[in-house]
């Protein structure tokens, strides 16, 4: 299937803005910062970045040719990085290890959206049904792991990340509405060469996947390499000024 540029261009997008965020984490995290990124001043900013990139699963899947055998192929391949990332987390950082986080719900969304890709406007009334089914469960309680992944209120479990069923399967929902209007004569939108300087925010778009299972690493990696560079020059500074 040819790839239509412009949705590589968006997802490059939301990969650069993942990264940033992330960073920014990892460093309020372990105590280098202390940033406060759930205040209102940043949500703009993270709902963009989480939009955008469950909005193209439903969007993708309104142009994508492939056989539903081939969608879950995709799907099982998604889900085996969502569960290396619940074992890392475990390992890691078990009081907030990931039960369901953003991988774990594009792994249903592509299992769930070709029942309704071809139906029209299911898209949407099945968007509109997800957000009216929350509406009813998210205040009521349950201590329940897996009404915990559909979306009920849980005061017990902390999560780094959190994407339940409800309401956030409703994003690729009203993306593959989306695709089916912009793309219904199934061309792209921009047919022009990408410009030298969004290449590689392109190249992050295509890649997405791959760099969604190794950026975190990558941040601490770096992270850990920026300390230990300041450390090394104040130890020699003090050396020399000795």
């Amino acid at each position: 299937m040819k790839r239509f540029q412009e949705i590589d261009l968006f997802r490059g997008i939301a990969v650069v803005g993942m990264i940033l965020y992330h960073a920014i984490f990892a460093l309020n995290f372990l105590n280098f910062a202390h940033t406060n990124i759930l205040s209102d001043l940043w949500q703009p900013y993270l709902k963009f970045v989480q939009f955008t990139f469950l909005g193209l699963v439903g969007v993708s899947m309104a142009i994508s040719k492939k056989t539903y055998a081939d969608q879950i192929k995709r799907a099982l391949k998604i889900f085996a990085g969502a569960v290396t990332i619940t074992i890392l987390t475990y390992i890691f950082v078990r009081d907030y290890f990931i039960i369901f986080g953003i991988l774990h719900l594009i792994t249903i969304s592509i299992f769930i959206l070709p029942a309704i890709k071809n139906k029209k406007y299911m898209g949407l009334i099945s968007g509109l049904a997800v957000i009216s089914i929350w509406l009813f469960i998210k205040d009521i309680p349950s201590e329940n792991i897996f009404l915990f992944i559909l979306g009920f209120k849980n005061m017990t479990i902390s999560s780094l990340d959190y994407f339940p069923i409800f309401p956030w399967i409703a994003v690729p929902c009203f993306g593959l509405e989306i695709g089916h209007y912009l793309y219904r004569d199934n061309a792209p939108i921009i047919d022009t060469k990408c410009p030298k300087f969004l290449r590689p925010v392109l190249f992050l778009g295509r890649h997405s996947f791959a760099i969604y299972l190794i950026h975190v690493p990558i941040i601490l990696i770096l992270i850990n390499i920026i300390l230990a560079s300041i450390f090394i020059s104040q130890f020699f500074l003090l050396v020399l000024q000795g």
